[in-house]
């Protein structure tokens, strides 16, 4: 019979989610859930895909800051722009996801959502990673997608909750992994209403509709736009402890997994932060002895180091 999670070690970990799902889904077994509650959130950066040096999505905010035209960029913060036309990823990853997110926003501004999912495609195609040289959408964790396939096999319905940047996930969701667009949530954009050439179009406007953000905001994004409490939720940083706390909460048997970063050889290896007692009540996934491969495709993995910068 074929593992359900072959890309995991044979650990407690593994055995644990594997045994966890099969409990909740059958029928005979006192902690069953039925198939309509069976949520399950994910975050993306760092627990889906790597978020080193700095997030996929400062990395796109810096690709749009360089694709601007020059009408558009004098309306930029010039140190922006600067860092942009420098490279310099240790500028963008210092930016909170709010303003992450209003860079985005003004940066496209005007771009219909095909335009924008255009762009999206060709920056995770064409940009390399700096340290593994490889295109961004090769570096999703494969345990984290075998997991996903896993769940949805089992009438699981994920979700990704992501504080900021919904529409770019939204563009590489389905792409990198296998979620449909519709299950993204958090604050998105707003869309003005115009008609060109007697089609109806949707253009992306600065303003934001919702919280970005981590924490709370994730709680509530959730109930915004799924409507239910999670039995199964994974994250990997401070952000995503009132997200587990939450799923945790429910009267359903659930599952919170801590995505530990502990693999510096591989990928990285840092800190979660995450101090509430709740921790002791999560399984933590050590990437270092849980994962027996890493990324979706195979790469090259040199030191940690300084590398040119692509992001044409």
């Amino acid at each position: 019979m074929r593992k359900p999670l072959p890309s995991w070690t044979d650990s407690a970990t593994s055995e644990g989610i594997v045994q966890f799902v099969r409990r909740v889904t059958n029928p005979s077994s006192p902690l069953f859930v039925p198939p309509d509650e069976r949520i399950a959130v994910f975050d993306s950066d760092g627990t889906l895909w790597c978020e080193q040096p700095a997030s996929a999505l400062a990395f796109f905010v810096m690709h749009r800051l360089r694709d601007q035209s020059p009408e558009h960029l004098c309306l930029l913060d010039p140190a922006l722009v600067d860092a942009a036309e420098r490279g310099d990823i240790e500028f963008f990853q210092r930016l909170d996801l709010d303003q992450l997110s209003d860079i985005l926003l003004q940066t496209n501004a005007g771009l219909t959502p095909e335009q924008f999912v255009t762009q999206a495609h060709r920056f995770l195609a064409r940009s390399l990673h700096p340290r593994f040289g490889v295109p961004f959408r090769e570096l999703t964790y494969r345990p984290m997608l075998e997991l996903l396939a896993f769940l949805q096999a089992k009438d699981f319905r994920p979700f990704i909750v992501t504080g900021g940047g919904v529409e770019f996930v939204r563009a590489a969701s389905e792409q990198l992994y296998g979620v449909p667009t519709e299950r993204v949530a958090g604050a998105t954009v707003d869309y003005s209403f115009e008609r060109l050439d007697g089609k109806i179009l949707v253009i992306r406007t600065r303003t934001l509709l919702g919280e970005p953000g981590e924490g709370e905001a994730k709680v509530r994004a959730i109930q915004h736009r799924i409507g239910r409490r999670p039995i199964l939720a994974a994250g990997n940083s401070v952000g995503d402890e009132e997200m587990l706390e939450y799923t945790r909460s429910g009267q359903n048997a659930s599952l919170c997994l801590l995505v530990e970063h502990d693999d510096a050889v591989r990928e990285y290896a840092y800190d979660s932060h995450i101090e509430s007692p709740a921790r002791d009540s999560w399984l933590t996934v050590s990437m270092r002895h849980d994962f027996r491969r890493l990324f979706a495709k195979p790469t090259s993995v040199p030191a940690p180091g300084p590398r040119m910068l692509n992001v044409s």
